[in-house]
């Protein structure tokens, strides 16, 4: 090719008084390609640019890692971690880390919402897994009592939303609202506690004496939590539980559950006696009011104050009973045992 193509000669009104260059027409196409595959390749290359990148599907190892900033106590033996594939279309990804620091993993490039829950609760269901909107954690029934759940232990759980895996690395928002983007492939979540500890404690004189048990029956909790929004979901369901006594005057006990739905909220406690003579004897104790007014959600305490058992008289051989009918106390009979004793 000659120099002569590449450009034209333009002269001015008085002769050659100057010289303009100027490309040739089948230069300057040659020229717009070679730019536009320059930039192209910038935009590929560069991770300024999020929406011009590699297909879904190729695998990136990124490593997950748990902060337990809210929840700084908990004590799991593993973490299973959901990605939702956040278009609504394509694979849930389920990856399973053991301990609670976190882990290795390797996730086809893509846009996701994130979900990790502790996986060390035998007495929790989990349905609704093929969404991230959807994924619920379940109270599993009790055999043989209907409306009465197993207590679930303490759930930790932790969402990410829109959350970016490519050969950049990954990009997200963290807890606090702030983006995040990592090029080494790191990405950070928050556990916090999903389930509700319920601490009860009844004082009165001589409480820790006038029965040989006792017993709680919490009702009106959620059969349900939806783990994305940690809101209670599903109908009503109740829990037993056991005291253990704290001396002659006061007993407490415990038990770790999903809270009712604020909106219905009527909670009870069915305290139930246990006397040496065999009889059982039931009072009920509306508990809503503490539950809701609880400076905390998760941790809420029942202090039911000044309790007056009925009068007890020993009987031959030294055992104790309870008067029927004293005092709000009823006689029932208790088909199924909900006392773990005073704590032997």
């Amino acid at each position: 090719m000659r120099i002569e193509d590449l450009f034209v000669w333009s002269g001015g009104e008085s002769g050659w008084s100057g010289i303009m260059w100027s490309p040739s027409e089948g230069w300057r196409i040659k020229i717009f390609v070679v730019l536009c595959v320059a930039v192209l390749c910038g935009m590929l290359c560069g991770c300024g640019q999020r929406d011009v990148l590699e297909a879904n599907g190729v695998p990136r190892d990124i490593e997950i890692r748990f902060m337990w900033d809210y929840a700084e106590g908990a004590d799991v033996d593993g973490m299973t971690v959901y990605f939702f594939p956040h278009a609504g279309v394509g694979r849930v990804w389920r990856y399973d880390v053991s301990g609670r620091a976190g882990g290795k993993l390797t996730v086809p490039s893509g846009v996701y919402d994130v979900i990790a829950i502790n996986n060390d609760l035998p007495d929790i269901s989990l349905s609704g897994t093929n969404e991230f909107g959807t994924l619920t954690a379940n109270a599993i029934e009790v055999s043989g009592l209907p409306d009465v759940s197993r207590a679930t232990g303490m759930l930790y759980g932790a969402s990410l939303e829109r959350v970016e895996i490519n050969g950049c690395g990954v990009t997200y928002r963290q807890r606090d609202g702030t983006l995040k983007q990592c090029p080494q492939g790191l990405m950070r979540c928050w556990p916090d506690s999903l389930s509700t500890v319920y601490h009860v404690v009844i004082e009165g004189d001589k409480v820790g004496t006038h029965a040989a048990e006792m017993a709680g029956h919490l009702k009106g909790l959620s059969e349900g939590l939806l783990v994305s929004s940690a809101l209670p979901v599903g109908d009503d369901t109740s829990v037993l539980f056991g005291f253990e006594r704290d001396g002659d005057n006061e007993v407490s006990g415990e038990t770790i559950d999903f809270a009712s739905l604020r909106e219905r909220t009527h909670l009870s406690l069915e305290l139930t006696a246990y006397c040496s003579d065999g009889k059982k004897y039931v009072k009920v104790f509306d508990v809503s009011e503490q539950a809701l007014n609880s400076s905390s959600p998760r941790n809420v305490v029942i202090i039911l104050r000044d309790i007056n058992f009925p009068d007890t008289d020993p009987s031959d051989d030294g055992d104790v009973g309870l008067d029927v009918g004293v005092d709000g106390w009823k006689e029932v009979d208790v088909t199924y045992d909900t006392s773990d004793g005073w704590g032997n």
